[in-house]
């Protein structure tokens, strides 16, 4: 029961620390310093160090690599300095360590379902509620360890012994990995606080009142965001909460800065008013979705009218450390209390001051500069040095406040409010005082000082003085800084046992013992030494102080027996001497005291789920005077609230009574399985100490499964062909329709063949389909409450099938999947293995394995069950099995029925592991054995006893950063392991890999002598993970250590890389000298360099060759130096060696050439069939999908080993597989003119202990020979052979080998008469290979056409044989039913037709009104300075102003001239300077008659800079909108600009495909709607005119100072496939803008011209999309480079001219300034980056 809490051995350890804590060594508040053994604490801090550095190695910052090896010392500090710097704050990484470690648990009886904490765990991570998932996953921690930990120390002081230490590091090790694998990097990384940053959390009123505040709040995130940008300061978390009344939200939370943005950017000045708003709960749902020690800034100018949830909001910012800071634009009233609760400013300045903020009320005007606070705040590793308020200066002893500066601080942080006069500051030894003149923010004055790194002078005590005028003014300190302390409290009942201490979810109240503990981070190189805590009061005094003993430690603990009562209110403060002997103090912003009251709750047995109702009790108890309390609960879901559904509830209680009251719970059905809902409860009585809060944690998707009564699983498996069927027979007890879950792990060789479901009578018999179809099918039934099952195959790296079945009330099902397999030999044995996770104990559960073979079995075991229950490993078979075998040893039958008992050994709900079976067959034909049945037959070769062939192996190790600790130990153990079983006759070397590829011996392949071996084991050994993943320099070195062992490489000279139909290749005119001999070839392309050239292709560019550059070629021979070029005198018998190269990698290339297209080519194209590569992925985050093309284009196998205790043997068994080869070039011929439909009967290697096997179809025109030439049988004539004549070649290291052999067509196999016979076994088990083989070949397949081709002819092939695939599934329904949904899903699509055109017609209507604009008498108008011309129905838009627009001066009067012509709807003008149309497709003029054009693609709401012009001050932004691509396309989506932004220095205009809007300092916006004609001027050379209107479309003319610019507006009314857009262009060429333009369209102004001698032409035969002319390629230069140009036509921006142009692919990226993303900004009237 040592597992029931963290705190059993702690609080053995607390109660005894009064007597010695000035003596006692103690490591922390409840562990004992043992010097035998390793403390929990350091346990999992080092194990998830270790974890963090792997996921460090995978994602580096910047351009720098990782290693590990420099990570000194070996802590969390020193990881962050490594990683992020010396400034890096480890506080929140703490946090998250500490939660592991003090976690508790419920007491529980017997065994726990680690299967089970595992599911819920990445459930509770991947919802978002990552301080609960903390909780569970130190209670997983813990019961891993204590299956080690069966000793004294761990019972009694929870340290670890050494010799198993290293064990439990990697079992922590491989959870950890585990976690990363479930969840994914993102929440792996938040959950265990890898991060570093601060947190910037606003909560805003968005009423209409609220615009410049509004603008405010989006200026500042944005200036905070581009002002920290790559720096440690930038927030790592982002969290915005809009409220008004009557709605909050919604809320964004993100980690992405771009999101908050955009969230920001949504965010609008609407409705509302001046009355009170939301804010309470837009200030709650900002707690709740912060971290911990954030600061949230709530802006505002009216008074909350919510304030009823004021103790919530307190409660849970008291919890989590949360300072509210208000910052109000309005004075707000000092109205009177309502009852308990507080009002008006009052209630903002109680939640302030409870919560360490501070409310400023401040101008509408100076609102953006105050907000100037919360960026200089806005920094990570931010602690509180102290706080402290002067109520009267000149009551006080002195008038100055010391504080002290240690070593690790950077920056002094201060803070005044209130009358603080003449505030100044003064340095350590001097007594010059440094007036504070920061900024004023309302009555808040704050300044930062930077600390000089290590300045002498700047170290010790400091102080800051006032004048004795001073009242009232509070004084924070606070510190940038990477060392501090976290604080813990634990609490118990005084008269409850030791172990009953547990981290409080509440204030202490006055019956509990108190214990305080104090963790530091950032001291590593010395221990700190703390010298005392003291407590300090609201107000700063020192109440107590506490000495420390000297040898604590870094965890401080202390403890309070009789509690905390009669201390009042009280922050901790940390008083000690850092590691050079400076003075530090370190205050806790946790405000501690005491409370009369008591509320209990526990909903850790509640079963809830989404969409249902669940009920608990909660307990009451007042331990003060008697008292009327007023009981809240709120959540952020919604989900809680007391008996009539109310949320409060006022309850009298005497002193020392208590009440108990029902709370009912309920959330919505589409809450999230995991999401854990912190309910907070808060009680508030009228005396003082009667306030308290708890917090009680419902966890949604705590599901009831229905109960299984029996499970059976009947094998069959013949001639290595296997059938298992698995019966499940389900009750649903429940009145309630549950659905029954299946997850069954399968081997890759595995398809499901059938679904059966039997309800009493009837059988439903599922049918397979196209596996979208399939799923609506399912869906539907499953929404009707129809029983219903499906089976899709998931993710084919997880080797897994999912079954969901719907069960409904009280009914009885038995369910019964059928799944057929392949088993392969390795190894020497045939392995068949079943997964079993039923998730319940089941009373029948019945394995029934029966094998029936041609030969006889040599020998048939059972393993020992494979669990993740326990790490502890069983040597025998599992009790209760049975092994019988026939007369002959051709057949057996293994039976396993564990009872109730054994199956509950590991867990209480049930087994949890794989149940395998090994066996073998005798050989006693060397050409092997043959089966035959019904026309179909099977091959199985597999010569015994074969002598090895010797070979030449490179072995090629990954060593990246990521592979840093266990799984670095398990490649070494595997590697000399296997290194320790090469033959004398092998030769062998290692490649080992990070960024660079070092081989293990440079100038020698030596044999593999046992000195050699031994010396090439300690190389292993001595191996350090560093850097990243460089595949392509590992393989090339890999190569170039084999290339004098194998037969010289064909080189294509001539070869133009390009598809078929390009012709007329011209090579530029830079020719390389050719090497001089001997000549080695290289990975990279062969020289001479092949042109660069590119080819149209489905409306799209792609380069089809891009040879190295000179400089590509000099780079890569340097970086070969190290291996000689040399000629090897080779034995004859060389030729043949085996040659090899194993390759193994736990990531994806990140270093070098990282397409693994172009390294698959390239290393194919290179090889040649001369060697063999196989590779291993080690865990989930490789890219299996590239090393099986890797390994499947050259001759090699690929494998994937995850994560594990086990993986070492993994590893070295996948090694000694495919290192022992024996034959090679094998091929086993079958006479065509006999068989057909051949399965791949052509290898290039056979090993030592696998199988080949080859399957076809026995012609049935065979029988022709037996027909006389009568045609009829000659009965007196020898009767025909029809023997099949087949032969097995190959090369063994000293002979040829060819065996001949005959196939009998009549004599079926024997396994025909078996009663465990599989029906047309050997049928199924060719389609079977067919279909791998199928799978395989679409995955090598690049060719979109190809592979589609492919597909479908797998696809027909699994409908045929009933297999599911990746490509069908199985859906199991009724008859009646079915045709029920399907016609029910026929009527959905023809309704969703009909409310399609309908809507289509009432837009045509409302398009038709539009469009009758006549025409009236002309009116000039003046609006603030500006004169429009108008004409039409739109000149009455101006009697009214626009919603929020002040139209001043409005004068109408007629004008007599009409409105002289500038251009109609479509043509004219426009697009002469360049500019963009469509999706969209920039050309851009560089010379007369010579046009360069390009694509733009993006995503939604991306922002680019098109044009800045710094000289005229002119900028020109678009904003990017996405629309789906045609099928026909061939590509996934479409972009467009909706909207462009122009910022004149007097001005800033906002264009979209609907309006204008003008915006100019002083003055309201002035929006124009762009479905009127208008013209407006302005006395700054600034004319705007709309024309060419129509439903669909309209043009504004832009001029600004000699600048003319034309926008054409589309509206996109019906077409899928487009967006409303905006087209672009200048009016003019690009000489009117300046020449130090930039920007995508600008900074081609600098271009003035190209010389037609720079481009270089050559001819490719292709052909364009709407002519047969031939498409020219050319080479232009740009630059000082040539790029890769097609000639292409477009149409000119803003006309339907066409013109012809040079396009340039990848969004023009050879001809641009920067990289793509340089040009992006954060806002549509955002400044783009300096040059």
């Amino acid at each position: 029961m040592k597992f029931f809490f963290v705190v059993i051995s702690f609080c053995a350890a607390v109660i005894s620390l009064e007597a010695i804590r000035l003596g006692g060594k103690y490591d922390s508040l409840w562990q004992k310093i043992n010097p035998t053994c390793t403390p929990l604490n350091d346990v999992i801090t080092n194990a998830v160090t270790a974890a963090a550095i792997s996921f460090y190695a995978d994602h580096p910052r910047g351009n720098e690599t990782f290693d590990p090896n420099k990570v000194k010392p070996f802590s969390p500090s020193g990881l962050f300095k490594h990683y992020y710097g010396d400034e890096a704050s480890t506080v929140e990484l703490k946090k998250a360590l500490l939660q592991l470690i003090y976690s508790t648990a419920e007491p529980v009886i017997g065994p726990i379902d680690r299967d089970t904490l595992r599911r819920n765990l990445y459930s509770y991570i991947s919802a978002g509620s990552r301080e609960y998932a903390r909780n569970k996953a130190g209670q997983l921690l813990r019961i891993i360890i204590d299956e080690y930990g069966e000793t004294e120390s761990w019972k009694n002081d929870l340290c670890v012994e050494e010799y198993i230490l290293n064990d439990v590091l990697e079992a922590i090790e491989v959870e950890c990995y585990r976690i990363r694998n479930e969840v994914g990097d993102t929440a792996f990384s938040q959950f265990f606080a890898f991060g570093v940053g601060s947190t910037l959390a606003f909560a805003i009123d968005d009423t209409g009142s609220m615009s410049g505040e509004i603008d405010a709040a989006k200026r500042r995130a944005q200036e905070i965001v581009r002002f920290t940008k790559g720096t440690l300061d930038a927030p790592q978390d982002f969290v915005l909460v809009p409220f008004n009344d009557p709605g909050v939200g919604p809320v964004t939370v993100t980690n992405n800065a771009e999101e908050y943005h955009q969230a920001l950017e949504k965010l609008y000045a609407h409705g509302g008013g001046d009355a009170p708003e939301l804010a309470m709960r837009g200030i709650q749902l900002a707690i709740e979705n912060s971290r911990p020690g954030s600061t949230i800034y709530v802006i505002s100018d009216v008074d909350a009218k919510d304030y009823m949830l004021q103790d919530t909001v307190v409660a849970q910012a008291r919890q989590k450390s949360i300072v509210v800071t208000f910052m109000l634009t309005n004075s707000i009233s000092n109205c009177a209390n309502d009852g308990e609760y507080k009002k008006c400013m009052p209630l903002y300045k109680h939640i302030a001051k409870q919560t360490g903020g501070k409310v400023l009320v401040i101008s509408r005007s100076d609102i953006f500069r105050t907000t100037d606070i919360v960026q200089s705040n806005a920094k990570q590793g931010v602690i509180l040095l102290k706080q402290v308020t002067v109520v009267s200066n000149a009551q006080e002893p002195s008038n100055v406040i010391p504080f002290y500066v240690d070593s690790s601080v950077q920056e002094i942080l201060l803070e005044t409010q209130g009358h603080c006069e003449h505030t100044h500051v003064m340095k350590p030894g001097s007594d010059k005082h440094i007036k504070i003149d920061g900024d004023r923010y309302g009555d808040v004055w704050a300044t930062n000082i930077k600390i000089a790194g290590n300045e002498s002078s700047s170290l010790g005590e400091w102080s800051i003085g006032m004048d004795v005028e001073t009242i009232n003014c509070s004084v924070k300190i606070q510190a940038k800084t990477s060392l501090g302390f976290v604080l813990n409290v634990f609490t118990k009942g005084r008269s409850e046992p030791d172990d009953a201490y547990k981290i409080s979810d509440h204030d202490p109240f006055v019956e509990e013992s108190v214990g305080l503990v104090l963790d530091a981070y950032g001291y590593d190189d010395e221990r700190v030494q703390a010298t005392a805590l003291k407590l300090v009061n609201e107000e700063g005094r020192v109440t107590k102080t506490i000495p420390v003993a000297h040898d604590v430690g870094n965890t401080i603990p202390h403890i309070f027996k009789e509690g905390i009562s009669e201390l009042g209110s009280f922050r901790v403060v940390v008083k000690g001497y850092d590691s050079k002997g400076n003075v530090f103090e370190r205050m806790q912003p946790k405000l501690l005291s005491a409370s009369h009251v008591k509320i209990s709750c526990d909903l850790s047995k509640l079963v809830f789920i989404a969409g249902q109702e669940a009920s608990a009790n909660i307990t009451l108890e007042n331990f003060g005077p008697d008292d009327h309390f007023l009981v809240t609960t709120s959540d952020e879901k919604d989900a809680s609230s007391f008996h009539g559904g109310v949320k409060t509830m006022r309850i009298k209680l005497t002193r020392g009574e208590g009440v108990t009251k029902l709370m009912r719970f309920r959330v919505d059905e589409s809450v999230r399985d995991g999401t854990a809902i912190k309910i907070t409860i808060t009680a508030k009585g009228k005396n003082p100490m009667a306030f308290q809060y708890t917090f009680c944690t419902l966890v949604v998707g705590q599901k009831k499964r229905p109960r299984i009564d029996a499970f059976a699983i009947k094998t069959n498996i013949n001639a290595r062909f296997a059938e298992t069927v698995v019966t499940s027979m389900v009750t649903n007890n429940a009145d309630i329709g549950r659905e029954a879950e299946f997850d069954i792990l399968l081997p890759n060789d595995a398809f499901i063949t059938g679904i059966v479901i039997e309800l009493q009578n009837e059988t439903i018999v599922g049918e397979i389909e196209e596996k979208k179809k399939a799923k609506k099918v399912y869906d539907k039934a499953k929404s009707r409450g129809t029983v219903a099952g499906h089976v899709a195959a998931r993710d084919t790296s997880t080797r897994a099938f999912r079954t969901s079945m719907f069960v409904e009330p009280r009914q009885h099902v038995k369910f019964i999947l059928t799944y057929q397999q392949l088993l392969r030999r390795v190894r020497g044995r045939y392995e068949y293995s079943l997964v079993l996770n039923p998730d319940q104990p089941i009373r029948r559960l019945t394995i029934d394995i029966h094998i029936t073979e041609e030969d006889r079995l040599s020998f048939v075991r059972v393993l020992p069950i494979k669990t993740t229950l326990t790490n502890i490993v069983e040597e025998e078979a599992p009790k209760g099995t049975f092994i019988t075998t026939s007369r002959h040893d051709t057949a057996a039958h293994i039976h396993y029925a564990p009872d109730v008992a054994s199956q509950t050994k590991w867990s209480p709900k049930g087994i949890s592991g794989i149940f395998t079976v090994e066996y073998d067959v005798a050989r006693p034909q060397l050409f092997g054995q043959v089966s035959v049945a019904n026309g179909y037959f099977a091959h199985f070769f597999a010569p015994p006893d074969l002598p090895p062939t010797p070979k030449i192996v490179v072995f090629v190790i990954d060593t990246s950063g990521s592979m840093y600790g266990y799984k670095m130990a398990q490649m070494q153990n595997a590697l000399a392991s296997t290194l320790q079983t090469l033959n004398k006759e092998d030769r062998f070397n290692l490649v080992l890999f990070g960024d660079e590829a070092e081989p293990w011996m440079k100038e020698s392949m030596p044999y593999a002598e046992e000195s050699t071996v031994e010396d090439a084991v300690a190389y292993v050994r001595d191996s350090k993970p560093r850097g990243g993943t460089n595949v392509v320099s590992a393989l090339d070195v890999a190569i170039k250590l084999l290339e004098p062992y194998m037969p010289e490489l064909e080189v294509e000279v001539e070869s133009s890389g390009v598809e078929e139909n390009i012709t007329d290749i011209v090579t530029p005119p830079i020719l390389l000298p050719e090497p001089s001999p001997p000549v080695i070839i290289d990975p990279f392309p062969v020289f001479p360099i092949e042109p660069r050239l590119a080819i149209e292709e489905d409306d799209k560019v792609v380069e089809i060759s891009e040879g190295p550059s000179m400089e590509d070629f000099i780079e890569h021979h340097e970086r070969m130096d190290g291996l000689t070029k040399r000629s090897v005198e080779l034995d004859p018998n060389m030729d043949n060696y085996a040659k090899m190269i194993v390759f193994m990698t736990d990531g994806r290339p990140s270093i070098g050439e990282t397409d693994t297209k172009v390294i698959v080519d390239s290393v194919t194209k290179n090889n040649q069939e001369r060697f063999n590569l196989h590779t291993l992925g080690f865990g989930s985050l490789t890219d299996f999908n590239f090393l099986t093309k890797l390994a499947a284009e050259n001759g090699g196998t690929a494998r994937r080993v995850f994560e594990g205790l086990d993986a070492d043997q993994q590893i070295k068994n996948f090694f000694d597989e495919v290192t022992k080869p024996v034959l090679r070039d094998v091929s086993i011929e079958y006479p065509k003119e006999k068989v057909e439909k051949l399965t791949v009967n052509t290898f290039s290697v056979f090993h030592a202990g696998s199988e080949l096997i080859v399957a076809g179809m026995v012609r049935p025109d065979n029988d022709l020979e037996l027909l006389g030439e009568e045609g009829m049988l000659d009965d007196e004539l020898a009767r025909p052979s029809r023997s099949i004549q087949a032969q097995v070649r190959g090369k063994s290291f000293d002979n040829d080998l060819e065996i001949d052999f005959d196939i009998d067509p009549d004599k079926e196999s024997e396994i025909k008469e078996s009663p465990n016979q599989i029906q047309n076994f050997t049928e199924k088990l060719w389609a079977f290979l067919q279909l791998k083989e199928l799978f395989l070949e679409a995955t090598l397949e690049n060719n979109k056409t190809l592979k589609e081709e492919i597909n479908a002819k797998a696809l027909n092939m699994s409908l045929k044989y009933n297999f599911v695939t990746p490509l069908t599934s199985l859906v199991v329904l009724r008859s009646d039913e079915r045709k029920a949904i399907e016609e029910e899903l026929k009527k959905e699509i023809e309704e969703l037709k009909k409310k399609k055109e309908e809507e289509r017609l009432r837009k045509e209507k409302e398009e038709a009104e539009r469009d009758r604009i006549e025409e009236t008498d002309e009116y000039e108008y003046f609006i603030d300075g500006f004169s429009a011309a108008c004409e039409g129905d739109g000149c009455t838009d101006f009697d009214e102003a626009p919603p929020r627009i002040a139209l001043s001066r409005v004068i109408a009067t007629p004008r007599r001239d009409k409105l002289r012509p500038r251009g109609g709807s479509r043509g004219g003008g426009g697009g002469g300077g360049g500019g963009f149309s469509g999706d969209p497709h920039f050309i851009i003029p560089i010379q007369p008659g010579i046009n360069i054009c390009f694509n733009w693609d993006g995503q939604e709401d991306e922002i680019y800079n098109f044009i800045y012009d710094p000289e005229r001050n002119v900028i020109v932004n678009g904003m990017l909108v996405n629309a789906p691509a045609p099928l026909s396309s061939g590509r996934t989506k479409r972009t467009y600009v909706s909207r462009i932004g122009i910022i004149l220095p007097s001005k800033k205009i906002l264009i979209t495909p609907w309006n204008v809007t003008i915006s100019r300092k002083g003055s309201a916006d002035l929006t124009i709607s762009a479905m009127n004609p208008i013209f407006i001027e302005s006395g700054d050379d600034f004319s705007l005119e709309i024309t060419g209107v129509s439903h669909m479309s309209s043009i504004i003319e832009l001029r600004y100072q000699g600048m003319s610019f034309r926008v054409t507006l589309h509206r996109q009314r019906h077409s899928m496939y487009q967006r409303d857009h905006l087209d672009f262009g200048l009016s003019d060429n690009l000489s009117s803008i300046s020449r130090h333009s930039d920007g995508v369209l600008g900074q081609f102004s600098r271009l003035s011209s190209y010389s037609n001698h720079a481009i270089k032409l050559g001819l490719v035969g292709g052909h364009s999309n709407t002519s047969e002319e031939k498409v020219e390629h050319q080479q232009m230069y740009i630059r000082g480079k040539f790029i890769s140009v097609a000639k292409r036509t477009m149409d000119l921006p803003g006309t339907q001219e066409k013109t012809d142009c040079w396009y340039i692919h990848k969004n023009g990226a050879q001809a641009m300034r920067k990289k793509k993303q340089d040009y992006r900004v954060l806002s549509i009237f955002d400044s783009p980056r300096p040059n």
